[in-house]
């Protein structure tokens, strides 16, 4: 029981965190759709220059934010919890795919850190010809990774607990859906809209907020399949 409560107490730390962080990038958003009237009426005073310190440091569009640590930092415990559950695993099924987990989603944190991703756009675009939706080319080889990757694990989701399996499911299809779906929309607005607008701010927003509470979804899901199997030991005993 208090292993469950641990896992529901992260899952409410985390989630306040990203809500408070929803909050500041809307007024992010805000600053920058009216840069230029606030200029004129507070430039040069304290509080345009905190605003613009929220722009900059609380923008979940830019890279090198609060968001995007937050993100990386939360990509990193997940490794941690990976391959705590691969060291204390004894199913060689099961230790073999904790492991694969624990490798993909490195690879997904320094893609975070090191945007990997970004540097796809331009080769891929050109290979390919991409417009609108698939402006952003990456969004295609990783989209057909996505759907190798879940016929991989389907067998290794069926052997864990059903509510375990769920909880992996939707927070992927949550964390999938804003990195691959609400890319596609930037990628329209962008190509109609360039990238200082209205919709490709908004839409990168919900990108950057459905992938932290994917991963925050993960989270609980692992630390509550963790208390599953001290569960089960203690009750062998």
């Amino acid at each position: 029981m208090a292993a469950n409560i641990r896992a529901k107490k992260i899952l409410y730390y985390l989630l306040s965190v990203t809500f408070i962080l929803t909050i500041l990038n809307i007024f992010s958003i805000v600053f920058r759709l009216n840069r230029a009237g606030l200029r004129i009426q507070l430039d040069g005073s304290i509080i345009y220059k905190l605003l613009y310190i929220l722009m900059e440091y609380f923008d979940l569009n830019h890279e090198n934010s609060v968001p995007s640590l937050f993100s990386v930092l939360l990509l990193a415990f997940i490794c941690v919890l990976l391959l705590h559950l691969k060291t204390s695993e004894k199913n060689r099924f099961l230790r073999a795919n904790w492991t694969l987990l624990a490798i993909i989603f490195l690879f997904i944190c320094f893609d975070e850190f090191l945007s990997i991703h970004e540097l796809l756009i331009d080769p891929l675009g050109s290979l390919w010809n991409t417009s609108g939706f698939f402006l952003f080319a990456w969004v295609i080889p990783y989209g057909l990774a996505v759907l190798v990757l879940f016929l991989v694990f389907l067998k290794f989701l069926l052997k864990l607990p059903r509510k375990t399996a769920y909880m992996f499911i939707v927070s992927g299809f949550i964390y999938v859906f804003g990195a691959l779906i609400f890319e596609m929309f930037e990628g329209w607005a962008v190509e109609n809209y360039g990238y200082k607008n209205k919709w490709f701010w908004i839409f990168s927003s919900v990108q950057e907020v459905l992938e932290m509470i994917g991963l925050i979804f993960f989270i609980y899901a692992l630390i509550s399949y963790r208390s599953f199997e001290l569960k089960i030991k203690h009750t062998d005993k």
